[in-house]
């Protein structure tokens, strides 16, 4: 009888360590599924945003452009706004 309790035990433990696991696993799966979520929902955001500037071919021309050149700015900014400054200066 004793040996019979001890391997009730055992598996009662087995048992209670697979249902953790399940219950983790579970909480696992949610968390990234809401991860997830929130990625399709930035992604989407973003496609929006984009789809009105490609719809012809200028748009997409003009938008790469405007992108370009922001991004020029954006690089080079020290020396711009240097040559900015030194041309609004007005010596008197």
């Amino acid at each position: 009888m004793e040996l019979q309790q001890q391997q009730q035990q055992v598996g009662q433990l087995e048992g209670l360590e697979n249902a953790t696991a399940r219950t983790l696993m579970g909480k696992l799966i949610n968390v990234l599924l809401a991860l997830m979520a929130v990625l399709l929902v930035f992604v989407s955001t973003v496609a929006n945003c984009v789809v009105p500037l490609m719809k012809t071919r200028s748009r997409s021309v003009s938008s790469l452009l405007v992108f370009l050149l922001f991004a020029v700015l954006w690089r080079n900014w020290d020396a711009f706004s240097g040559h900015t400054s030194r041309l609004l200066h007005v010596p008197r």
